[in-house]
């Protein structure tokens, strides 16, 4: 499946000095990503298509120090993609529900994930970044 991604300027340098802080400064990271994914998988959850409801139960939102990710399907359920992105030759017709969430959602998360960041900076003390 295809991926969206925003690049974090300084991400690399963050990441290190959070570890050079450590413990929970690496948890608060990991979980700032995972409620910035949760946030956009909240906004697709109405729209994913039901059959039998496996398609829906198998989306998560996942968190780690580099990144945040929604995950839908998984290796059980090998059509999440061509559920979303369709398949002309079968006439499967896309149904982009997270990719819709995340341009409802994109300026929302952006701005929130700043202000999060900014905090996660200064309660530990990281200033200039």
């Amino acid at each position: 499946m295809a991926q969206v991604a925003v690049e974090v300027i300084g991400g690399r340098e963050l990441r290190k000095a959070l570890n050079e802080v450590g413990g929970a400064a690496n948890d608060e990271l990991i979980a700032l990503h995972k409620r910035m994914a949760q946030m956009v998988l909240d906004r697709a959850l109405p729209n994913i298509p039901m059959r039998s409801g496996k398609l829906k139960k198998s989306a998560k939102a996942v968190g780690t120090k580099a990144s945040a990710r929604v995950q839908i399907g998984k290796k059980a359920l090998p059509y999440a993609g061509v559920i979303h992105y369709g398949n002309p030759r079968r006439n499967i017709k896309p149904q982009p529900f997270l990719t819709n969430a995340l341009e409802e959602v994109d300026e929302i998360v952006v701005s929130q994930y700043r202000r999060e960041i900014a905090a996660l900076v200064r309660r530990y003390g990281l200033e200039p970044f």
